[in-house]
């Protein structure tokens, strides 16, 4: 009755093939669905309070941290921007237009008082005031353009369907079946020695019988009592 080996040949388990994975994308695709449909609008909504609650603050947060790191920039950029905003709703300054009409004058000498040279000045002024106009309005272009403007964006929910597909189920059917399909692969069992536990077992009997046979001999001693 001698130790030794077995080898365990456990069956194992069928691969999962495509139409299991269809089958069972199939049968949860309803829960899915469900799930979907009573937890986006909660999400959608859960993002629009948040964005009430919390956006504002945290862009002043962000407007008072810039101010305080560049100080100057931010002083030259408000004083820029007052300046395109004024420059857009008013007229040519004064200093501009008597400029022009000098320069406009010695270049049609004594064409300037004719009505063609009148016509003349009249056409260029409502240019220069257009023109004036203009190059406030691009330096307000260019300075809202360094300034980060925070876009609109509609209220994400998680897109639990858009995750679900038959592929992926069989990817996750396929794991599960090489973990459970490593676990049935054959095992070798060392079986227990028993002849061993036997020998060992006869050793003490027999020396047990000796000490009670040289107990009654010695008349009162070891074992006999």
């Amino acid at each position: 009755m001698g130790g030794g080996e077995k080898i365990y040949e456990p069956t194992a388990p069928a691969a999962p093939s495509s139409a299991d994975a269809i089958q069972a994308w199939i049968q949860g695709m309803p829960d899915i669905f469900r799930m979907q449909q009573e937890f986006a609008p909660q999400e959608a909504a859960q993002q629009v309070e948040l964005a009430q609650q919390y956006a504002r603050p945290l862009g002043v947060a962000y407007q008072e941290a810039q101010e305080a790191m560049y100080p100057g920039t931010t002083a030259v950029r408000e004083q820029l921007t007052q300046q395109a905003q004024e420059g857009m709703a008013g007229d040519v300054p004064d200093w501009a237009r008597q400029q022009y009409l000098s320069n406009v004058r010695a270049q049609l000498g004594e064409q300037a008082g004719s009505p063609i040279g009148a016509d003349y000045l009249s056409t260029g002024m409502m240019q220069q005031q257009e023109d004036w106009r203009r190059h406030y309005q691009n330096l307000g272009l260019q300075l809202s353009g360094q300034q980060q403007q925070l876009q609109p964006q509609a209220p994400q929910a998680t897109s639990y369907m858009g995750g679900f597909t038959p592929q992926g189920v069989g990817q996750q059917m396929q794991q599960g079946y090489s973990t459970y399909a490593q676990a049935s692969r054959p095992m070798a069992l060392q079986q227990p020695n028993y002849s061993g536990y036997l020998s060992g077992a006869g050793g003490f009997m027999s020396g047990l019988s000796r000490l009670q046979g040289g107990g009654g001999s010695g008349g009162g001693g070891g074992w006999g009592g």
